[in-house]
């Protein structure tokens, strides 16, 4: 075993007695008790999603400025160029991400299951490990993106398309895709195999999912709300990412694997089965 600094402490957490029931008090278990292992995350993501709050940031100055030096017909045709460009720079600067939350799942799946964690290497093992099919992830997401601007721009944001396009992507698309990303992380599938089993939790757990992708949008839509300075706008999203993305993508972890234990583990793949909660060793044997 490598040498380093672990994050756990094996008299609390590997007591299986002291192990919570079920996932939801594995979430709670987690944010009482793992708060250090969860604000370290957030910072991580602080890092690596510089870029892209450093992108917003020159966005919004750039739509003010011109919004104040323009007249109405100027200051719309700029705006759709600005949202053009933008939407590439967000893109490459959210594919940044892509390699911290690579690592971050890597993390997160140890932290679930209850094993020892040694963050930095397991960080860098799980970008090893997971940088490709996160980056597919990512670089669908980014598609999609690119594509809602292009459709808000020429049909305008509440344009019957548009609003259809986005009711699909955050439904259906984005939902699937979240879960694809976790399946990724666990199973050494085929893409085929953990995206049919991604399209088949949706359909069975719909409301859970639904709920993760709209928690999600209700995070990205704090960016449209008019009327807060520029400073104070960057100043929320970086209290968000380090104190609610670490909690979000805890849930989402909480979420999927409370539905693939009852569709999956239990019945294909019975060793990943309650792993990390209490019991776990006794239904093994």
């Amino acid at each position: 075993m490598k040498k380093g600094k672990r994050t756990v402490n094996f008299k609390k957490d590997f007591n299986c007695i002291s192990l919570p029931k079920t996932r939801k008090e594995q979430f709670f278990f987690c944010v009482k008790n793992r708060y250090l292992l969860l604000f370290k995350i957030g910072l991580i993501s602080l890092v690596f999603l510089l870029p892209l709050l450093t992108c917003i940031f020159l966005k919004t100055i750039f739509i003010l400025n011109a919004e104040e030096n323009l007249q109405m017909n100027d200051f719309f045709q700029l705006i759709k160029l600005f949202n053009y460009l933008f939407s590439l720079f967000e893109s490459v600067c959210f594919l940044i991400y892509t390699i911290a939350l690579s690592g971050l799942m890597k993390i997160y799946k140890l932290l679930i299951w209850n094993k020892p964690i040694f963050f930095f290497q397991d960080f860098k093992n799980g970008i090893k490990e997971n940088f490709k099919h996160d980056l597919l992830i990512s670089f669908i997401v980014c598609l999609f993106y690119i594509t809602s601007i292009l459709i808000a721009n020429s049909f305008g944001n509440f344009n019957i398309l548009t609003i259809i396009f986005e009711g699909i992507k955050f439904a259906f698309i984005y939902p699937i895709l979240i879960m694809f990303l976790v399946l990724s992380c666990i199973y050494s599938n085929t893409y085929i195999r953990n995206l049919k089993s991604s399209i088949q939790m949706y359909f069975k757990n719909f409301i859970h999912i639904i709920l993760l992708a709209f928690i999600l949008y209700a995070f990205l839509c704090f960016g449209y709300i008019k009327y807060i300075s520029v400073t104070f706008e960057i100043l929320i999203y970086i209290i968000l990412i380090i104190l609610i993305l670490p909690l979000y993508l805890l849930l989402v972890w909480e979420i999927i694997i409370s539905d693939t234990d009852k569709i999956i583990n239990a019945k294909d793949f019975p060793k990943f089965y309650r792993c990390g909660l209490q019991n776990f060793n006794k239904e093994q044997k």
